[in-house]
């Protein structure tokens, strides 16, 4: 579905974009959508529009930028899955800790971070007016430390996960950032990869399923880049 929430502010209003978008007209309306002040609708609008035409990778990109701004949006993950399993982008099973790490999003990781740090400090300052007893205080610390490692342990992860960046159009993994270089394989856009390092107009990178080589820059675009 298309959203339709208006865009306070914006030259254009999203009713004109959405508009477009059901005239089939898909470059005029991705260029509205992007005129607009950023959210996550119009990102999932401009996701949404990418997928008509096909062009997966931009798809996944704007899709995943509006999860980034609402985590738990239902029909931004709907079409985020569909999409992938419709062109075989399949991730890789994830394991135990990392579905741990992936119940909470990067904001509530670091809320409870910062709540185990407030709740730690409040009951210091309560513990040196009134002393509390000996067990109380080492249970006191050991959950309040506890939420703290596990809290900045999840918001490390999460923070991680949205560094990836995202491959826009197909391209071939080379073992050297030249030209000339030997391929090790080929990458389909809509994989998402981790950058490593950067060499001239090339970025050495891990995918999802650990292969490492050197793609073209222009090929992989950061998620979080622009996107505020």
């Amino acid at each position: 579905p298309v959203c339709v929430v208006a865009a306070a502010g914006a030259k254009v209003t999203i009713d004109e974009c959405n508009q477009l978008y059901h005239d089939s007209s898909w470059e005029e309306a991705i260029a509205c959508y992007e005129n607009l002040e950023t959210s996550a609708a119009s990102l999932f609008n401009i996701g949404n529009t990418y997928a008509k035409i096909g062009k997966t990778g931009y798809a996944i990109l704007y899709y995943l930028r509006a999860q980034f701004l609402t985590p738990d949006d239902s029909d931004i993950i709907s079409n985020l899955a569909h999409l992938r399993e419709a062109h075989s982008l399949y991730p890789p099973e994830p394991s135990l800790t990392d579905q741990f790490f992936n119940l909470l999003s990067l904001s509530q990781w670091s809320i409870l971070c910062l709540l185990a740090l407030v709740s730690y400090l409040l009951f210091i300052l309560i513990h040196l007016q009134k002393r509390q007893g000996k067990v109380v205080e080492i249970a006191v610390i050991v959950i309040c430390l506890a939420g703290f490692s596990v809290g900045t342990a999840g918001a490390t992860i999460r923070y991680k996960q949205w560094q990836q960046s995202v491959v826009v159009a197909d391209g071939r993994l080379l073992v050297s950032p030249f030209a000339s270089a030997e391929s090790t394989g080929s990458i389909v856009q809509g994989r998402l990869v981790t950058p490593l390092k950067t060499y001239k107009d090339y970025v050495y990178i891990k995918d999802e399923m650990g292969r490492k080589g050197w793609l073209r820059n222009e090929l992989q675009i950061p998620i979080l880049a622009d996107s505020q």
